[in-house]
């Protein structure tokens, strides 16, 4: 599996304080799967207190990571 970053995600890895390896464990061993919109999926992690939530476009072999953020728990259904 190759993990390609987006431009934007780059930007959000820095102004988020969140590792590549965080946002890579959280893409191949999520606890969560969701089908998102135009054929995106969202990965989450348990991390504690919130989920990290990927949004992942894939294309054959690579995974484009789209963004991530914090998402409470409270919010995920």
């Amino acid at each position: 599996m190759k993990i390609v970053y987006t431009r934007h995600a780059q930007d959000r890895m820095i102004m988020r304080g969140i590792s590549s390896s965080l946002v890579e464990e959280c893409v191949q061993n999520p606890d969560k799967t969701m089908l998102g919109r135009n054929g995106k999926v969202l990965y989450l992690k348990d991390l504690g207190k919130n989920y990290l939530k990927v949004i992942v476009k894939e294309e054959d072999s690579t995974f484009l990571v789209i963004t991530f953020h914090w998402l409470e728990k409270r919010r995920v259904k």
